[in-house]
């Protein structure tokens, strides 16, 4: 009786649960590595460098069903307006202010 009471009550033993663990970006530095759950992830970009929305740093945080709270994305050079780093945004910006200087009616063609 007492062997299958233990039985019983280690088949209820839950394994712990784990997030993905963290990535390991470049121009990324985060406060730990830990991905069990409840574990709250801090991570920031280096100097001249943000999150595709601009931030420098982002909070996650493991929840029970073994998912992050939000994206752990990669790091990526902030855009300076240099023909090295962000040419193709700045030929767009040319773009659009010649578009938009032209004389309505006039066509060129």
């Amino acid at each position: 009786m007492i062997m299958m009471m233990m039985m019983m009550r280690c088949s209820f033993v839950r394994t712990a649960v784990r997030c993905p663990v963290v990535p390991d970006w470049p121009y990324q530095t985060v406060d730990t590595h830990n991905n069990t759950y409840n574990t709250t992830v801090t991570f920031w970009c280096d100097v001249g460098y943000v999150l595709f929305d601009g931030t420098t740093a982002r909070t996650v945080k493991c929840l029970a069903d073994g998912t992050w709270s939000a994206d752990v994305p990669p790091c990526d050079r902030m855009c300076v307006f240099s023909l090295s780093s962000c040419a193709f945004s700045i030929i767009i910006i040319i773009i659009i202010v010649i578009v938009s200087l032209e004389p309505p009616g006039v066509f060129h063609g």
